[in-house]
């Protein structure tokens, strides 16, 4: 489960892979816990998942998913349109089931990253990257119009790579300076005059962080930042850092009992900030939610019928649904599934 994204208060959709034997597949399919499906990697398909009439949470396996289109999808919105990618070309799936392909001059683009809410007007923005590496923003119609292409380079060069964009169109995402060899996190945003503006996020640990590959930006426009630290013998120790929009950055694998930590998914539900991830004590993971200075593990505020163990949490939305992965079960006998969890009502 990689995102989550509110329609409206009463509605929410995800963006996901599943994982199931291809002689398994029904359509819909019951994810209530009355129907066992069998998992394996031996086939993946993009699905969305939504509510039943009835209120169950069900599989939509779309037509034009199973046929071939997406070979992943990578985000969605408020319209039900769904981002990713088909063979190394970056795909948009519209609500009609409708295939746009994204091209920059001539070029077809690599990888859609992410897209926000279509606006007042219905247009929605998008972002991601071309094959010749160039970071470039869509502006986009939800019939599938291609309004304006735009390169996300700022007036002194540097190139932005944007891995997120919120509805004011502001991107989290990464800046390329070509001549000094130098990159980092930025926040990145159009001026009055449609000049792409950067403002640099620094490291507040170098000696423990040495790179962030990827960003993240809330509403407000927060940012959440997940990297590592090279290890001497090779591979990495994941580090996650978050850049308040107003306060200082806090480091996530500094938080007491974490020496590792993941980021994966940021918002402000109710104007309060909260980043998901997931975090490891040194002996497990655990998919965690930050909020109000305080790092809590999910299992410890979650409750259900069946025992969980949730060991990564990829996105949470604006009503404070949070999607992720864990195991289901016990310890000798358990299933690993992708999780959705609700707050209470107030």
């Amino acid at each position: 489960v990689e995102h989550i994204v509110d329609r409206c208060l009463a509605e929410s959709v995800l963006c996901v892979e599943r994982w199931s034997e291809p002689d398994a597949v029904e359509e819909p399919i019951p994810l209530d816990g009355t129907t066992p499906r069998p998992f394996s990697v031996a086939d993946s398909r993009p699905v969305v998942l939504g509510q039943d009439p009835e209120g169950k949470l069900r599989m939509d396996l779309a037509e034009a998913l199973l046929t071939g289109l997406l070979d992943e999808a990578h985000a969605i919105n408020s319209a039900g349109i769904v981002g990713g990618e088909k063979d190394g070309r970056a795909a948009l799936l519209l609500a009609n089931q409708t295939p746009v392909y994204l091209a920059n001059a001539g070029n077809t683009v690599g990888k859609v990253a992410a897209l926000n809410n279509p606006d007042a007007n219905g247009i929605f923005q998008v972002v991601g990257t071309d094959t010749d590496g160039n970071s470039v923003l869509w502006d986009v119609a939800v019939d599938g119009t291609v309004l304006a292409t735009t390169m996300l380079i700022d007036p002194q060069g540097l190139v932005f790579f944007a891995d997120d964009i919120n509805d004011a169109g502001s991107m989290g995402g990464r800046f390329w300076d070509a001549v000094n060899l130098v990159t980092g996190p930025a926040v990145g945003e159009f001026d009055g005059d449609g000049q792409l503006q950067l403002s640099p996020r620094a490291n507040p640990n170098p000696s423990e962080i040495d790179y962030i590959d990827k960003c993240h930006i809330d509403s407000l426009g927060n940012l959440l930042g997940d990297g590592g630290k090279t290890a001497a013998g090779g591979g990495h120790y994941a580090r996650a850092v978050i850049w308040p929009d107003t306060d200082e950055a806090i480091e996530l694998a500094a938080e007491p009992g974490v020496i590792t930590a993941e980021g994966h998914g940021i918002a402000s539900p109710g104007g309060v900030m909260q980043a998901v991830g997931g975090a490891s004590d040194g002996r497990e993971w655990f998919a965690y939610i930050y909020t109000e200075g305080t790092m809590t593990n999910l299992e410890s505020i979650s409750d259900g019928e069946q025992s969980w163990n949730f060991f990564m949490a990829y996105d949470i939305s604006m009503s404070g649904m949070i999607c992720g992965q864990g195991r289901v079960g016990s310890r000798r006998k358990f299933e690993t599934h992708g999780f959705l969890l609700v707050p209470n009502s107030p």
